[in-house]
């Protein structure tokens, strides 16, 4: 018996009390409950003791309430009190909603009927639609995310549950972060290229805003459809190349073009090249469904606007093979001139990114430059003595003279030995 079943049967500030144990996260636990005065089920998060004391945890905690609490509809978990045990343990308290996930029905029936999973994602986006409304983005978006509540007539109504890693649109620059520089905020099958760190014109890292949960809800879509992820990838490394550099796989030829446009756009790389709005994607779905509902939100593009921008990309999309083909023969001649060039500067770029503090960039620069140590490139060991002499970061520094040592270069073991870090001076040891 661990220690969360010891609290089973306890009451919670006189008003609810613990029935069973029904999940755990990173940071809490989740039981299903009762609401001692209003004799209804719920379900009570509590956050783990651990983080009781960790003022990071606690901000991010509090904020979750705060934030879930603002959202009102049908189609989002709704939260309603928020509180701190006496043995100081922060809890949350939402409905209890009785179904079954979204990912527990992929796993039980695999692609489901394209109206049935249009659907689905029509529902997602008007929750998505609310709390885009408030300026909240989900940034966590995933079928295990989503819920088919029983509705009292016996049908399934979509509920989006977890606002844990939810942020402000507005969030101010110099705003106390609460998800740490540089770490990931998401599960990669279902990020985004921005969540990646994918960077815009001026170079620099865009932030994830409402379009990046359309993205993650172009993934469902996609998985929806087909029963399987648009990207496959074992590592963050992988899932970073995937979802910053390859094109999503077409939908099948069966599904209606006005599907696979749907997908496309959904799944576009660059933020100003998707969706810009949930309604929009309810726009088109309603109109793909033969739904006639009035509007919830003004503005966006209307329905011909849509089609006409889906029409355009198709072709775009239809057309790049015609247009790669004829400038192979060209390309050809021009590639054999400058490989070398390229091959040099490519080196240049990952031992940059390897010094990034975004974990996925870094990581896929990491595993590209081990692999040419071990290959022995000779014209890598400049650079990475460059990394391992400077005041680069200390993860950058380690994995520097790492590789230094792969090809074995003199200087490592003296390098390693004189560096102010213990982790990168064991490195000199035999």
């Amino acid at each position: 018996m661990d220690m969360y079943d010891q609290l089973i049967g306890q009451t919670i500030e006189g008003k609810y009390v613990l029935i069973e144990k029904i999940g755990q996260g990173g940071m809490a636990c989740v039981f299903l409950g009762q609401h001692l005065l209003m004799q209804r089920e719920v379900a009570i998060k509590l956050m783990l003791p651990q983080f009781s004391s960790d003022e990071h945890f606690i901000e991010r905690f509090q904020r979750e309430a705060q934030l879930a609490s603002r959202l009102r509809s049908p189609h989002i978990v709704t939260t309603y009190d928020f509180g701190r045990t006496k043995d100081g343990i922060f809890y949350l308290v939402m409905d209890f909603v009785k179904g079954r996930s979204l990912s527990k029905a992929l796993r039980d029936k695999g692609a489901l009927p394209m109206d049935v999973a249009l659907d689905y994602i029509r529902q997602v986006a008007k929750a998505l639609q609310v709390a885009h409304r408030e300026g909240i983005v989900h940034r966590d978006l995933k079928p295990d995310n989503v819920v088919l509540a029983q509705t009292p007539e016996g049908g399934e109504m979509v509920q989006v549950l977890d606002f844990g890693i939810a942020r402000m649109v507005d969030e101010k620059p110099d705003m106390k972060q609460l998800t740490q520089t540089g770490a990931m905020v998401g599960t990669p099958p279902y990020m985004s290229p921005e969540q990646f760190g994918l960077e815009g014109p001026d170079g620099k890292p865009l932030k994830p805003g409402t379009t990046s949960d359309l993205y993650s809800l172009g993934i469902m879509m996609h998985e929806l459809l087909t029963g399987k992820l648009p990207f496959s990838g074992k590592t963050l490394a992988e899932f970073y190349n995937l979802h910053t550099q390859e094109p999503p796989p077409a939908l099948d030829a069966k599904f209606p073009p006005e599907v696979q446009n749907l997908v496309a756009m959904a799944l576009a790389k660059q933020p100003s090249e998707r969706f810009q709005s949930a309604d929009e994607i309810i726009t088109i779905i309603n109109d793909i469904l033969g739904v006639t509902e009035t509007p919830t939100v003004t503005g966006g593009r209307s329905v011909d606007e849509l089609h006409k921008q889906l029409r355009k990309r198709r072709r775009a999309r239809q057309g790049f093979p015609l247009a790669l083909a004829a400038g192979i023969a060209v390309l050809i001649g021009v590639i054999a001139g400058v490989a070398d060039s390229l091959y040099k500067n490519s080196e240049s770029v990952l031992v940059k990114k390897l010094q990034s503090q975004n974990p996925a960039e870094e990581m896929a620069a990491r595993d590209r430059l081990y692999q040419l140590a071990k290959n022995g490139s000779s014209s890598l060991a400049p650079r990475l003595l460059a990394v391992a002499q400077s005041s680069a970061p200390e993860h950058a520094r380690f994995h520097a003279l790492a590789m230094l040592k792969l090809l074995k270069d003199s200087k490592a073991d003296e390098l390693a030995a004189k560096d102010s870090s213990p982790i990168i001076q064991a490195l000199a040891k035999p």
